[in-house]
């Protein structure tokens, strides 16, 4: 009894928080058995007061507070899922808010043919840029075009389309008794929950890793910088960003344990999920060769010592010092592993299998790279030198006065550049070829095109960034990256070239 009761406290709570939403944003409008349907907040309120009638008519023991209180005690219990919570919690709502009041007192650009009413500006809020791209394959599926001097869909992998087509059809997103642009919409809309989601649970295995590489006390500040930074809007958005970051850190993180199988899994994701997700088979293979992580981080965070590991594969033992606690991690072992090295090619396999699918469909062997010339990504030297070229003859000022998006982007490449070195002295060698295999491939073949999107999911750089930092240090610098995040959320959902 105790159980149902418990189940009954939570599913009253959810209505709750359902009503506050739907008498925020409005009724909830769909079709079922092609009659209208239309949820209002009075609907979900009724609901919750007769769950929580209900529920203390089957009993009043335990009550409904000592049932919250257990799920504290248990969030407590694990710390490396409060901190993604935390994170979350105060970051990606406040992105969408920002997003939604910036589209209403901004206005949207006149290109964007969206429609200036408030209630369809929120309506239509996740339907930015890719999102667009990504819905319309996840409803229509591919569709080549038998050329590769236009923009279309084959360009995008299949990961996140595939998850947003799963919510949708849950949702009801895919009911093919509503008009295509509202599919689209609603399509958008599940692959904002889908991003949302995945970021809980990259932030949980970030916590992880941060706690196993940085220590304790570290920890929630490296989940805060990686939400806040000024890029991680895309975590708030319709993007692959999320689902990137979660399989990049489940491969990592599972392979450092020695758990093969499920970091074989997450790495045949990361494949699947973007282009650039092979090069994760990179540092992984180093890892993979025997590649050891930095044996001592600088004297400037608190003093965290990690044994280099053993040829054996035992368990090693991180210390904080000042402190007793002392956590068991099991690092990859020292020399070369032949599991490791399958894992390592598992973001490989998972980009050939879509290239062989595509190649099925188009006769044309890795259609999805040459179609990227129409988003303007092709291997040249001149981006970079153009940029010098442009800073030497009329300045700093002049450069981002005549490119303020590019000149945006290029700060997240400062950050990653800047933060090369902390990342290899506090983290090692692998950490650092990971940043440097995702920087300059693109950097090359579209200069400093989503450049800053592309650095929000480098965690390496998050960790020494915590790692190096003094802790009266961190709140100021998660409120600048705020601040930042806010211009870019504005930016973003008003349809200006931020992406």
């Amino acid at each position: 009894m105790s159980r149902a009761l418990k189940v009954l406290d939570v599913l009253a709570a959810v209505f709750a928080v359902a009503a506050v939403g739907l008498l925020l944003l409005g009724p909830w409008r769909t079709l079922v058995g092609g009659a209208p349907v239309s949820v209002r907040w009075t609907h979900a309120l009724f609901a919750a007061v007769s769950l929580a009638g209900l529920r203390h008519a089957l009993g009043r023991s335990p009550s409904m507070g000592s049932t919250f209180a257990e799920f504290r005690h248990a969030l407590e219990r694990r710390p490396d899922l409060a901190d993604a919570l935390v994170a979350f919690a105060l970051t990606r709502p406040t992105v969408l808010v920002v997003g939604f009041l910036a589209a209403l007192t901004f206005g949207v650009l006149p290109s964007s043919d969206e429609p200036p009413a408030p209630r369809h500006a929120l309506r239509d809020l996740p339907a930015r840029f890719d999102a667009n791209w990504y819905a319309g394959i996840a409803l229509d599926g591919y569709h080549w075009q038998h050329t590769f001097d236009r923009q279309q869909n084959v360009a995008f992998f299949p990961a996140y389309p595939m998850l947003m087509r799963a919510a949708g059809a849950l949702t009801g997103a895919v009911d093919e008794r509503l008009p295509r642009s509202r599919q689209i919409t609603r399509l958008t809309w599940s692959g904002l929950w889908v991003s949302l989601l995945a970021f809980v649970f990259a932030g949980w295995y970030f916590a992880r890793l941060a706690r196993e590489t940085l220590g304790a006390e570290r920890a929630r500040p490296a989940v805060i910088l990686l939400a806040a930074y000024p890029f991680a809007v895309f975590f708030s958005a319709a993007y692959t960003e999320s689902l990137f970051l979660l399989a990049t850190l489940g491969c990592w993180y599972h392979l450092r344990q020695r758990e093969y199988s499920r970091a074989a899994a997450w790495g045949l994701v990361v494949g699947l999920t973007r282009p650039n997700g092979f090069l994760l088979g990179v540092p992984l293979g180093l890892i993979a060769l025997g590649l050891r992580d930095a044996t001592r981080a600088d004297s400037a965070a608190p003093s965290v010592l990690i044994s280099p590991w053993s040829t054996a594969g035992k368990v090693g033992r991180l210390q904080t010092a000042g402190s007793r606690e002392s956590t068991s991690i099991h690092a990859p072992r020292r020399g070369l592993s032949l599991p490791a090295l399958a894992v390592a090619a598992m973001p490989g396999a998972g980009l050939m299998l879509h290239s062989l699918w595509l190649y099925q469909q188009t006769g044309v062997w890795f259609a999805w790279a040459q179609v990227h010339a129409a988003w303007g990504r092709t291997v040249t030297a001149a981006v970079p030198e153009g940029a010098l070229d442009a800073v030497l003859s009329g300045g700093l000022l002049q450069l981002v006065s005549d490119h303020p998006y590019k000149s945006l982007n290029a700060l997240g490449l400062v950050f990653a550049m800047a933060l090369l070195a902390p990342v290899w002295r506090r983290l090692g060698p692998a950490w650092t070829v990971y940043v440097l295999v995702s920087l300059v491939p693109p950097l090359f073949a579209g200069g400093l095109l989503s450049m800053g999107r592309l650095t929000s999911t480098l965690f390496p750089l998050f960790l020494a960034l915590a790692s190096m930092l003094p802790p009266r240090a961190i709140g100021a610098v998660a409120a600048a990256f705020g601040l930042m995040q806010g211009l870019i959320a504005a930016l973003f959902y008003t349809w200006r070239e931020m992406y």
